[in-house]
């Protein structure tokens, strides 16, 4: 059996399209799909129909990720809180773009799932490492780092992203698990493609407008294939309690997430 597998694309489709050149060449047998299909680049509906059409070539195994439950949860609740100017601007503007059909596309996907075939190693599938488990493989995304580890009989498998990839450089990541009875094996792949495509398309975006300049994060993650996120996001923080203000995100005034960002060098 040979099983592409991907995660966290993050609706950069003009990555995904480059690692499908590749995939579409690499004899496979079917997909798994481990969840964060879109935010960030607002090309959630391009990825999704893509994600759909690929049902026509392969069989498909698909998940949904913790960035899908953040938009679900708003579309069953409605959470006032999302508004422009907000650092949820990014998942609102997301959440707009997509039809009530994608939406429950999206809310019938599992958040976990078993791939049990007799004669087969036992594979569970979640978007957030699950420890612990009797599977034989545990396959998760969600770290945006490449990743097979071996712990209490169980290979741990993580593809990296698609979309965003933290691995030091620029490009789409990817990974293939060959597997039968006796063997198993994980080859990753690491795919150049037009970053200025994906750059464009973020610039195009209604993110520019967020306080936390988020749309120059992305477009510095896509270029250097580094995580400045959690560095940031905690910089910000660090700032509002040194002020004596709320370290919620939402309440840390403009001049400090500007302050963080010259700090960081972002």
């Amino acid at each position: 059996m040979r099983i592409a597998i991907l995660s966290d694309i993050h609706g950069n489709i003009t990555a995904l399209e480059a690692c499908f050149k590749k995939i579409d060449s690499l004899k496979i047998d079917r997909i798994i799909w481990c969840g964060d299909y879109i935010t960030d680049i607002q090309k959630g509906t391009e990825v999704i129909q893509f994600i759909k059409d690929k049902e026509k070539e392969y069989k498909q195994y698909i998940i949904r990720g913790n960035r899908e439950d953040y938009i679900l949860d708003y579309w069953k609740k409605e959470n006032l809180n999302w508004v422009v100017g907000s650092n949820e601007q990014n998942l609102m503007i997301t959440y707009q773009s997509l039809t009530e059909e994608e939406l429950d596309w999206l809310a019938n996907l599992p958040t976990e799932l078993w791939i049990e075939e007799q004669g087969f190693p036992k594979i569970l599938v979640s978007h957030k490492k699950i420890d612990d488990t009797n599977a034989d493989i545990m396959i998760s995304g969600h770290t945006h780092i490449s990743e097979s580890t071996y712990k209490h009989y169980t290979r741990y498998i993580n593809p990296g992203s698609v979309g965003f990839p933290f691995i030091g450089r620029p490009g789409a990541c990817f990974a293939v698990l060959d597997y039968d009875a006796e063997h198993i094996s994980v080859e990753f792949y690491h795919i150049h493609y037009e970053i200025e495509k994906a750059i464009h398309f973020i610039e195009q975006s209604n993110i520019s407008g967020i306080k936390s300049n988020w749309d120059k994060i992305l477009i510095k993650i896509l270029l250097t294939g580094e995580d400045y996120i959690g560095p940031y996001l905690n910089r910000v923080k660090q700032l509002a309690v040194k002020n004596n203000l709320d370290e919620d995100l939402d309440h840390v005034p403009k001049y400090l997430w500007e302050q963080a960002r010259k700090e960081l060098d972002l």
